[in-house]
């Protein structure tokens, strides 16, 4: 008997060997698989931060410093390489060491917490750099000194770390250079709380203190300075006289006036004289 012969239906689906719905569906596996494929490639080889420790400063045993008070509102805190960075600057504050002094300034607000509990140290030269600095950030740089603006910018951070009361308590530091920046940082840092700390303080012995006390006093216009200022205006030391006389000018009253020309008729010392009158003048 002859074989039957087969329709073309049945030729053309011996040929193709797989339905082609089977097919479609096995397309649509496949390239959801390789998307996955490729996703998790890229996942593993996707680089994660490297953080580098500054190679002029060494590492340190210390653990990370606690730190919870954000740098300002919105900032965020402190990265997991700024706190490595803090936490070896703060090890070499008893050597002074220059560059972690320009560490910590740099970091500037975001280690105030850090610097103001430095203060409490039994170490007198962590605490005099640790002051240092905080004057540092508070009055910032040299050639780009804080504006009023800035300073009031910069208040809360000092406020929440408690700075301005820590310094405080080293009104009576055995070290000179202690004293002097805790007056100039008092100042620069602008809290009226620290008013009475500063009257206190210009009795100490140091001229280089006193200098500091009275621009303090000038930066916080506390009109219960005056009489303070004043009596600075005759001190034996011709700077803090000059600095007496450079507060003042930011006190408008008849007293102030008055003692001003008193100095000026009998003041010897040039650089004063002209300070004088320009408290005069303003």
């Amino acid at each position: 008997m002859d074989p039957v012969p087969e329709s073309d239906d049945s030729l053309s689906a011996a040929r193709q060997g797989v339905h082609p719905a089977i097919v479609a569906v096995l397309l649509v596996v496949a390239f959801a698989l390789g998307f996955w494929a490729t996703s998790a490639f890229k996942q593993r080889r996707a680089r994660q931060p490297i953080i580098v420790a500054p190679r002029d400063l060494k590492l340190s045993k210390l653990a990370p410093p606690e730190i919870s008070v954000t740098s300002m509102p919105g900032e965020g805190s402190l990265t997991a390489y700024e706190q490595r960075t803090l936490t070896i600057a703060l090890d070499e504050l008893s050597d002074g060491s220059s560059d972690a002094l320009n560490t910590l300034e740099a970091l500037g607000m975001k280690a105030v917490p850090a610097l103001t509990r430095a203060l409490a140290s039994d170490n007198s030269d962590v605490r005099m750099n640790a002051a240092t600095v905080l004057n540092q950030i508070a009055a910032g740089p040299d050639t780009d000194p804080n504006s009023d603006e800035d300073r009031e910018r910069l208040r809360p951070v000092f406020q929440g770390a408690g700075t301005s009361a820590a310094l405080a308590r080293l009104a009576n530091d055995p070290e000179d250079q202690t004293r002097q920046s805790v007056a100039y940082a008092l100042g620069n840092i602008g809290e009226r709380s620290a008013y009475r700390t500063l009257i206190s303080m210009a009795q100490d012995p140091e001229p280089d203190v006193r200098i500091g006390v009275a621009f303090a006093l000038g930066r916080l216009r506390n009109p219960g300075a005056v009489n303070t200022l004043v009596a600075l205006l005759s001190d034996d030391d011709d700077s803090v006289r000059a600095s007496a006389a450079d507060a003042l000018k930011f006190f408008d009253a008849p007293v102030v006036k008055s003692a001003l020309s008193d100095r000026l008729a009998q003041e010897s010392d040039p650089d004063t004289v002209e300070r004088i009158k320009a408290a005069l003048e303003s």
